[in-house]
């Protein structure tokens, strides 16, 4: 026996056949190399902000289905000024999705059908004239009920707050002297109003004549022969004359609250939701939906 290296005791080879096999031997005893671990390069850092240095490497493109995620219904959606603030470059811009063009275009055709119902619906100047002619009907029939010589005819409503459409109705109060400051009862306003149905069928002014006593406010309604509009006649209706003016003055305000409101008054006309004998909204509700609305604008009005 002779001592070999690595300290391994083999017995010397006689021949070329034992040292091959000696040879073998050896290699079958000895270790299995150990791959090399990578080299960790140590990443670049900023003396002076003591932070990881960007690499001058670009990023690497996305996915060819990393579109998806951002129209998966389930998640939710950002807004327009946080999907155009976070957008990616040009490049990167998906083909489904937000259209800046698309919402344009929706915009002008939804501003020109909102201009072509205005353009119906909204009244001219024979149409205000027809109602001012409408309210002097009235005036001349009052002087043939006896005691309503001193009163006076004024109207409110929509026509007043310049807030009514050509297919409008005309509100009429009729004010009536109050000598010694006490207030009219219910009874006096239907006794009156009884009367100035009598003399408006009497002066072929009037017809559909609906007279309604037990309302909570007493009211006389009519379509004028003449002209075609349907009038409310009530007494001594003070709270509508100044809910009027309030909405008149508002109106002076913005020109869109009033191109608004006649076109809330048009939908809820449209689905029957506009009659609170019904149930339902009356003008001056749908007036005051309109004006909360544009107060929660920005800026408000």
């Amino acid at each position: 026996m002779r001592y070999r290296e690595r300290h391994i005791w083999a017995p010397a080879p006689a021949d070329a056949d034992s040292a091959a096999a000696c040879c073998r031997r050896r290699a079958e005893a000895s270790p299995a190399p150990v791959a090399a671990a990578p080299k960790l390069t140590p990443p670049l850092i900023d003396d002076r902000r003591r932070a990881p240095v960007a690499s001058a490497r670009p990023p690497a493109p996305l996915p060819a289905d990393s579109s998806s995620a951002s129209t998966d219904p389930a998640l939710p959606r950002p807004s327009t000024a946080a999907a155009v603030a976070s957008a990616p470059p040009p490049a990167l811009l998906p083909t489904k999705g937000f259209n800046m063009v698309e919402l344009t275009q929706s915009y002008h055709e939804l501003e020109k059908c909102t201009k072509d119902i205005l353009s119906v619906i909204k009244p001219t100047e024979d149409d205000r004239n027809k109602r001012m002619h409408a309210v002097q009907e009235i005036v001349n029939s009052i002087y043939l009920v006896s005691g309503l010589g001193d009163a006076a005819v004024k109207p409110f409503g929509s026509f007043l707050s310049n807030l009514y459409a050509k297919s409008g109705d005309l509100d009429v109060s009729v004010e009536l002297p109050n000598v010694f400051g006490f207030l009219t009862s219910k009874e006096q306003k239907q006794d009156v109003l009884r009367e100035l149905m009598i003399a408006l069928q009497i002066k072929g002014v009037a017809r559909d004549v609906n007279f309604i006593p037990a309302a909570r406010v007493p009211v006389l309604q009519y379509v004028s022969n003449k002209f075609g509009i349907s009038c409310d006649i009530s007494i001594n209706n003070y709270p509508g004359r100044i809910k009027s003016k309030v909405l008149y003055w508002i109106s002076t305000i913005d020109e869109r609250f009033g191109d608004m409101v006649l076109l809330v008054k048009e939908w809820a006309k449209a689905q029957n939701i506009n009659d609170p004998k019904d149930g339902t909204l009356n003008s001056y509700s749908l007036c005051l939906l309109v004006l909360f609305h544009f107060q929660t604008c920005k800026p408000a009005i």
